[in-house]
């Protein structure tokens, strides 16, 4: 199982919780919660090193915003690399 929460730099929070099997959930909100995201288990996973080294998981989702457009997201969970628990949509 992977988890963590985090702020952005534009201090926006996002959390997840994911395990192997592919339940979990995922949650991001701007920080004027004008902007949400919600999924709701995820697509696919895999475990990786990053490329500093440590160990990653990698989980990706397809997800909705508050207006229930579809998004597409991966999370990255990590251990002790300063770039642990990043986000990315498209």
């Amino acid at each position: 199982m992977a988890a963590g929460t985090r702020h952005t730099n534009e201090g926006n929070t996002w959390g997840f919780n994911a395990k192997d099997d592919l339940k979990g959930e995922f949650t991001y909100v701007s920080h004027d919660g004008v902007f949400m995201v919600k999924c709701h288990g995820y697509t696919s996973f895999k475990e990786k090193l990053s490329f500093d080294g440590f160990p990653e998981a990698v989980f990706f989702g397809i997800c909705e915003d508050q207006n229930g457009t579809t998004i597409y997201m991966e999370t990255y969970a990590c251990v002790a690399s300063p770039r642990c628990a990043a986000s990315r949509w498209w």
